[in-house]
């Protein structure tokens, strides 16, 4: 089926529920199918000993386990994603200042879905009801249709593609602007990696020349060089007491044209996030406005096309001309170490000697915000529930 008719939701295979059963698509709701869990229904994937679970509500990952444990620091079923985990942010991510943006000639102002910055945060997918367009063993494509409303007026189709392969989950976008204007867009992803143990004892890298200081709102600042700073962890190092909830950029690639970055823990255990060059940015947040257990527990490593409040700077923004298409992959992939080589890297010193970041925690923690209780798409009351701030990332 191609993209077009899944914006129409003419959508000719049903989910497979957890039993492998094949159920009704979404939007078919039968008799006796109430309540309706929040996330709503879950698709599950195997390939090997790896298992993913997608939700309906957003098309996001709310689980990836291989051999049984965890690769991805997911949720429970029933539960909303604590700190956005696993949700797509789209058609734009991070925060867009005060609501406000101008685009085409024409002034726009979005709902306010973080009070606490005053900012349209993580875009309208993550909360829009997704509908399967195929469905097989360790395949899955879902697609969400982003129609014009009050703050974008833009009609924009997102279809995500979930393989399971050996080499561990690939993730594909595919954006259409199916209106009659060019529309702006950006898009990120939010999952949290498991390593084992908590981030102080793990060992993070990331490739890049350059991060984005940002102000008390958390919108982007000047960019500057990470050499010198408790940003730079080029070579990876034992993360210890630094704090962040940081964008990367001028990132380096791998001969094979992808940014790779990891996490490992002191056992040996890692998950590298890898992306192609429609991701010129990365997101890292080191959770430290999570509440309880899931303090300072994963990392978050967000693929994002463009920085915050790219609607506003311009930076790296897509603009869709009407037929437009873009598409951006991503992927996740556990791996291991023998301990003596990992407790090597966490030996490993950085490029530049420089004091830890002190750890202050922000008051502004996890959100699964909606922007429907802000005045728009009220009509799916069933999925929303009362939710904290988010954190920041």
């Amino acid at each position: 089926m191609d993209i077009e008719h899944a914006a129409a939701g003419q959508s000719t295979q049903g989910a497979l529920d957890r039993t492998g059963a094949r159920q009704p698509g979404p939007g078919t709701r039968v008799p006796g199918d109430l309540p309706v869990p929040v996330g709503g229904r879950e698709w599950v994937l195997h390939h090997g000993d790896q298992e993913i679970v997608v939700v309906e509500v957003g098309g996001g990952l709310r689980r990836y386990t291989a051999g049984g444990v965890d690769v991805l620091d997911g949720y429970e079923r029933g539960e909303l994603p604590p700190g956005c985990r696993g949700q797509v942010l789209a058609p734009w991510c991070n925060r867009i200042r005060d609501g406000r943006y101008s685009f085409g000639g024409h002034d726009h102002q979005l709902d306010i879905s973080e009070p606490a910055t005053g900012c349209a945060l993580h875009g309208l997918v993550r909360w829009l009801p997704v509908v399967a367009e195929d469905v097989r063993a360790d395949h899955l494509v879902v697609v969400a249709t982003v129609h014009a409303r009050a703050g974008y007026p833009f009609t924009v189709v997102l279809r995500t593609t979930y393989d399971l392969t050996g080499d561990g989950l690939r993730v594909t976008h595919e954006a259409l602007n199916v209106g009659d204007a060019p529309a702006p867009f950006s898009l990120a992803t939010h999952c949290y990696l498991h390593a084992g143990t908590g981030v102080d004892e793990q060992v993070l890298q990331v490739p890049a020349e350059t991060w984005v200081p940002t102000d008390d709102r958390l919108l982007p600042l000047a960019t500057r060089p990470v050499s010198g700073t408790d940003r730079d962890f080029r070579d990876g190092r034992r993360f210890g007491s630094t704090v962040l909830d940081t964008a990367y950029t001028d990132l380096a690639r791998d001969p094979d044209g992808l940014v790779r970055a990891s996490v490992t823990g002191a056992d040996g255990r890692g998950v590298r996030v890898w992306a192609d060059a429609a991701f010129d940015w990365l997101q890292v947040y080191s959770s430290d406005t999570q509440h309880a257990e899931r303090f300072r527990r994963s990392f978050a490593i967000e693929p994002m096309t463009a920085p915050a409040d790219a609607f506003n700077s311009g930076t790296s923004l897509v603009v869709l001309a009407p037929g437009d298409r873009w598409s951006g992959t991503w992927g996740v992939q556990p791996f291991t170490v023998a301990p003596p080589a990992a407790a090597e890297a966490v030996d490993h010193p950085a490029r530049t000697a420089f004091p830890e970041t002190p750890l202050v925690p922000r008051d502004d923690a996890d959100d699964t915000s909606d922007p429907a209780e802000a005045g728009a798409d009220r009509g799916d009351d069933r999925l929303l529930r009362d939710v904290p701030p988010h954190h920041g990332a």
